[in-house]
């Protein structure tokens, strides 16, 4: 009988909507153990008990936990744990990618990461979340708000807006990844790699903008597979989003 992670042993596959904040960081916290790599330890507030969880069970652990309120999602934004930070852009995530989520909390979703984007501050919270809770609302609608956050001082704010376009690029609109890219100040690790993922997807009679400075060599021919086509995209909570990095170009 194949054994169940840690993350499995500690919830159901049944989301419960009375779950909170507190409850959420204590099941985080006995997953936690001796030879359970993370990207960062850190200690709780109130506890000295240092937090090192894989990645995979925190993401596990935010499917369960996937219809927690948005004054619940802050309260785990606000922790100083980024494992809790992870937690809170995952549950974000799902909730936006889910099919029956109403446009009430789309929309409610949308405006707390912009509201806390001061605790959505490093590039893997930022990943996790754009593409579907800031690119995906914005959708059928203006995209201005990613322009302003492309002319952030705020290098988190300008990644917002360039990662965002990922929902984009998935749908086959290439012309605000191209555009954002050539007003963004971002490294050319990620201003440029967005651009080049689309590239990769745009039809062969197409002509790519010009949205690299003259000075940037020719980038070598692309050897990702081609971004997926609007009907092949998957609006399932049980993966993590696919992102942008996983175009090498």
């Amino acid at each position: 009988m194949p054994q169940r992670n840690s993350a499995e042993r500690h919830m159901t596959d049944r989301p419960d909507p009375a779950l909170t904040a507190s409850e959420f960081v204590g099941q985080l916290m006995s997953l936690g153990g001796p030879g359970s790599p993370s990207r960062a330890e850190t200690a709780s507030p109130g506890n000295d008990r240092p937090v090192t969880v894989r990645m995979g069970d925190v993401f596990a652990l935010a499917k369960r936990f996937i219809d927690l309120e948005p004054d619940q999602i802050e309260e785990l934004l606000e922790s100083s744990v980024h494992e809790v930070r992870v937690g809170a852009v995952s549950i974000m995530d799902f909730q936006a990618r889910r099919r029956g989520t109403p446009t009430r909390r789309r929309e409610a979703l949308y405006q707390l990461y912009l509201r806390r984007h001061d605790r959505i501050d490093d590039w893997d919270l930022v990943d996790r979340a754009a593409p579907s809770v800031v690119g995906q609302y914005l959708d059928d609608k203006p995209r201005d708000p990613l322009y302003r956050l492309a002319r952030s001082e705020n290098v988190w704010e300008r990644r917002t807006a360039i990662v965002a376009t990922w929902h984009f690029i998935r749908h086959g609109q290439l012309d605000d990844t191209f555009a954002i890219a050539e007003l963004s100040s971002m490294t050319a690790s990620t201003s440029s790699r967005l651009p080049l993922a689309a590239g990769c997807g745009r039809p062969a009679s197409a002509t790519p903008p010009d949205y690299a400075p003259s000075s940037t060599p020719t980038p070598p021919p692309c050897r990702a597979p081609p971004c997926a086509s609007p009907s092949s995209t998957s609006t399932a909570t049980n993966d993590a989003t696919p992102q942008p990095q996983s175009h090498r170009c």
